[in-house]
């Protein structure tokens, strides 16, 4: 199921672009619906896990799972917000989302929900670790005026 919907998330936008309807809203929506869908199958693996062994610390786990995967995203996004910059991924730990579901599938065939998660979680940290290494190297670098910025609403835009 995992890796079924990873194909299919893949492809939804290049059927898109191909059908040449790609959108503004498609390509916000897109991710924004990938951590719906990823939340959902850590929570029902760590529930499955939880049903048949009793063990909570599978709880504590998918929790921790679910935190690191929108943080990382989470990071690259607020980046990009402020510099209006995509971040320099020269540093960074290639950790994509279908390296993160194919980790998750394999936990659940193989019934190591818990190895799954650890080996989730502590990717996506040195991932995180090395975006705040790899923005404090681009700090150094560079001025950016943190002054506060007018917006202005999508209707006018």
């Amino acid at each position: 199921m995992i890796q079924f919907l990873s194909i299919i998330d893949g492809c939804d936008g290049e059927i898109a672009r191909l059908k040449f309807r790609k959108s503004f809203f498609g390509a916000w929506l897109d991710p924004i619906l990938d951590r719906y869908v990823d939340m959902f199958l850590i929570a029902g693996m760590a529930y499955g896990y939880w049903n048949a062994t009793g063990s909570k610390f599978v709880l504590f786990m998918a929790i921790m799972v679910m935190f690191v995967d929108v943080l990382q995203d989470y990071m690259s996004a607020k980046y990009f917000l402020i510099t209006r910059k995509k971040l320099n991924a020269s540093l960074d730990f290639p950790f994509k989302r279908d390296i993160r579901m194919l980790i998750l599938a394999l936990g659940a065939i193989t019934g190591q929900i818990l190895v799954s998660f650890l080996v989730f979680a502590i990717a996506v940290n040195i991932k995180v670790v090395l975006k705040v290494i790899n923005v404090k190297r681009v700090n150094d670098k560079l001025t950016i005026n943190l002054e506060p910025k007018k917006f202005t609403s999508i209707n006018s835009v």
